[in-house]
């Protein structure tokens, strides 16, 4: 049967397992199946992360180059550097990724775009509006105007360590932050979607204002320099990125033994 892939539009015998968040984010369980527990009466199993196949191969393969620059920065370690550690709490920054911030917002909103065409039932909350086509455009054709790089952002968390290292394991796939009072007063106003994968979350901006917190004046043994959690606020005085490593917090770990006890007993 000939489909339709959603990047290019045209007709294709074959649509492909794209993931939407690259294989590598999933570290040691790339090549394992992933079981999810929800709510529901049922389980779920990602088979090496989560994907669709909503993409020819020719396409597929575009998102290459997004994904192994953020790969090299996120996960192999390209320009980070080890500032503290005390207890459970590592942090890390990432040095003058200024005048890469183009590619980390290439990726993240190639990540938004994959969710939300995937037909994935974890995303479809997602609604990128007038965004959708501006995206799909700008990767079809590797040609990205300014201004959409500019309506994009990341803020990366890492979680390790603790004495349940076993729940920085769990992650929740998808969940939109409300752009509530308190968020606004707190980080701005835009929209914050978050994903989930083992050991972190990535958090995109889209849209609105730029995130107005998180500036860091940084002095360590080592390094010494400004440098922001948002990549939105890179810039010439802020061009290094913070990001720590912290367990995941006592309120998901809750909220996880929560979602498995619902799960287990209803399958009783």
């Amino acid at each position: 049967m000939i489909k339709t892939c959603k990047l290019c539009l045209q007709p294709a015998n074959k649509l492909v397992k794209s993931h939407i968040i690259p294989k590598a984010f999933y570290e040691e369980f790339r090549k394992i199946s992933l079981l999810g527990v929800s709510a529901h009466t049922y389980d779920k199993t990602y088979q090496n992360g989560i994907y669709g196949e909503f993409l020819c191969e020719k396409c597929e393969q575009k998102f290459n180059q997004y994904d192994e620059f953020a790969i090299g920065i996120f996960k192999q370690g390209k320009r980070q550097k080890s500032l503290h550690e005390e207890g459970n709490v590592s942090a890390f920054v990432v040095e003058n990724v200024y005048l890469h911030s183009g590619k980390l917002h290439q990726f993240a909103l190639s990540v938004l775009w994959r969710a939300a065409a995937s037909g994935r039932d974890e995303y479809k909350s997602i609604k990128l509006g007038n965004y959708q086509e501006r995206i799909r455009c700008a990767l079809d054709g590797n040609n990205f105007e300014k201004a959409l790089l500019d309506s994009a952002g990341l803020y990366f968390q890492e979680h390790r360590g603790g004495t349940e290292n076993t729940f920085n394991q769990v992650f929740i796939p998808y969940k939109q932050h409300q752009n509530s009072k308190s968020f606004r007063e707190t980080f701005g106003h835009f929209h914050c979607h978050d994903f989930g994968f083992p050991y972190g979350e990535l958090l995109i901006r889209l849209g609105g204002e730029k995130p107005k917190q998180g500036f860091f004046d940084l002095k360590f043994d080592g390094f010494s320099g400004n440098a922001v959690l948002w990549t939105s606020n890179l810039s010439d005085e802020y061009p290094n990125l913070f990001f720590s490593k912290t367990p995941q917090s006592d309120a998901k770990k809750q909220m996880f033994r929560h979602l498995y006890k619902i799960n287990r007993d209803s399958d009783h």
